[in-house]
C-alpha cells in the first residue's frame, strides 16, 4: 500500500508540473502570436464643423499594431435640401500613425468653394491603410449623412412625449 501512494503521489507532481510547464509555453506562443495580429480601423463617430467646412472622424485601432492611414477620399453626393453637385476628391494624402489600443482624429476638409452641408447630404470617405507586417493595402469606407440622425432622434422624443401625455 505504501508503494502505491507514493507513486500516486509521484504521479500527480508529474502531472501538476508538466500541466503548468506545458500551458506556460503554449499561453506564450498564443500571446506572441495575439501580438502580432493587426487591427482593422473602426469608425467610432463623425462629425461635421461648420466653420472649419469638414468632417472630423473618430477611428479606432483595436489592434496590437500601429495602422498607418496613408491616403483618404470621398464622395459628396447631395441630399433633396442642397443645391450643390456631387463631386468626388480622392488621393487625398493623410500620412496618420494610429497607434496600437488606441483613437486618432482624422480630418477629412470638404472641396474648397462648396457650400455647407445641408440635411441629407451623404458623404462616403474612404481611408487606406497600412500596417507593418504586410505591403498590402486596405481600405474602410464609412457613409456619412448630415443631419439625419439628429432629425429621427428629435422626431423620437417628440413622439415618446406625445404618447407619454
Amino acid at each position: 500500500m505504501r508503494y502505491f501512494v507514493i507513486g500516486t503521489m509521484i504521479a500527480l507532481a508529474g502531472l501538476l508540473v508538466g500541466g503548468g510547464v506545458g500551458s506556460y509555453f503554449t499561453s506564450s506562443k498564443l500571446l506572441k502570436q495575439f501580438q502580432n495580429i493587426p487591427g482593422s480601423p473602426i469608425v467610432l463617430s463623425a462629425t461635421y464643423n461648420k466653420e472649419k467646412h469638414l468632417i472630423a472622424y473618430t477611428i479606432s485601432n483595436p489592434g496590437t499594431l500601429p495602422i498607418k492611414i496613408t491616403e483618404k477620399a470621398f464622395v459628396f453626393t447631395p441630399g433633396k435640401e442642397s443645391k450643390e453637385k456631387g463631386y468626388v476628391l480622392s488621393n487625398i494624402p493623410a500620412n496618420v500613425t494610429i497607434p496600437p489600443l488606441s483613437v486618432a482624429i482624422v480630418e477629412l476638409k470638404l472641396k474648397e468653394g462648396t457650400e455647407k452641408l445641408k440635411v441629407g447630404d451623404l458623404v462616403v470617405a474612404t481611408f487606406t491603410y497600412t500596417h507593418p507586417l504586410s505591403q498590402d493595402i486596405y481600405t474602410v469606407v464609412h457613409p456619412f449623412t448630415y443631419g439625419v440622425k439628429e432629425k429621427q432622434q428629435t422626431e423620437k422624443k417628440e413622439e415618446k412625449k406625445e404618447e407619454s401625455k
